[in-house]
């Protein structure tokens, strides 16, 4: 009964770290954008 969630918070956990740096430079970028666009 558990092995489908642990598998499933393990697959959580994997998109996470996978994710991370993604989202970091998406962030950034748009952090960017924004002091580019507020310096006009």
């Amino acid at each position: 009964m558990n092995f489908p969630l642990k598998v499933a918070s393990n697959v959580e956990i994997t998109n996470i770290f996978c994710l991370q740096p993604y989202l970091y430079r998406f962030n950034s970028f748009k952090q960017y954008m924004v002091n580019s666009l507020s310096k006009k």
